[in-house]
């Protein structure tokens, strides 16, 4: 039933009923702070799944902040090292679908994010009939077991578009990953502006392996996709390969390439 929530989450328990979101219903908040969220959910939905659902004050979806997640379990805390430093019972939430509606509890707005993300995997994958959703009734605890959940994208030797790295981050946060690793310099390119060394990106910047189209991102392109890749929880994390790998730097600047050693 839930094999489709991936990863699978920690505690699932069927309730036997069903409850039926139909098209208009509302989405509410118990703060301010998860408006947010809520708004972004539903525009995503709304392109996913073809469910609109709106931001109310009372609604068929209610989302909350709480370090009580009124559940009989609750999953142990998350192991390792943070991207941002967060606590190892910051993801925790309980998914709630009863007949009365959906409601999600997590001890933080990214808790509240990875339940509302389940709460998409439950829909995409629900049966509809004529504008609603029927989803089944069940109460899911969950929290990610490692901190740092990551993929590195090596656009150095294969440059993607800001549009194609925004495209990566959403399947990151589709399944809960929380890190996006950019390796963004080696001896096939560099792809990051820097204002004082222009001819980094312009001659560095201009090619790719095997005759593939160059490029970099400046540094408010940058800025974008940092900012994007926050409002779904994901980290970035460049990675300016230095001192070694330095073809595209000594390319760019010859002057820097070191002289043979005398014999």
């Amino acid at each position: 039933m839930t094999n489709f929530i991936i990863p699978a989450p920690w505690h699932v328990e069927a309730t036997g009923g069903q409850f039926t979101l139909r098209f208009g219903d509302s989405v509410a908040c118990a703060t301010d702070g998860l408006t947010v969220l809520a708004d972004q959910f539903v525009q995503e939905l709304s392109a996913a799944a073809d469910l609109r659902l709106v931001v109310g004050e009372t609604g068929a979806v209610r989302l909350g902040i709480s370090d009580d997640l009124g559940a009989e379990t609750r999953p142990p805390g998350t192991h390792g090292l943070s991207p941002t430093e967060a606590g190892p019972l910051s993801e925790q939430y309980r998914l709630t679908v009863s007949s009365d509606g959906v409601a999600i509890v997590g001890t933080s707005r990214e808790a509240v994010f990875r339940g509302l993300t389940s709460l998409r995997h439950l829909i995409e994958h629900s049966p509809a009939d004529g504008g609603a959703v029927v989803l089944p009734t069940l109460e899911i605890v969950d929290a990610p077991r490692y901190g740092w959940r990551g993929l590195s994208l090596d656009v150095a030797r294969t440059f993607f578009s800001v549009d194609e790295v925004k495209r990566v981050i959403d399947q990151l946060a589709r399944f809960k990953l929380n890190v996006l690793h950019l390796h963004l310099s080696d001896d096939q390119g560099w792809r990051l502006q820097i204002d004082s060394w222009p001819n980094l990106t312009r001659v560095g910047g201009a090619g790719a392996v095997a005759d593939r189209p160059g490029g970099y991102y400046t540094a408010d392109e940058f800025r974008d996709l940092v900012h994007y890749a926050e409002q779904r929880f994901v980290s970035i994390v460049p990675e300016i390969d230095l001192p070694g790998h330095c073809q595209a730097v000594f390319a760019s600047y010859p002057e820097l390439r070191p002289s043979a050693p005398d014999i």
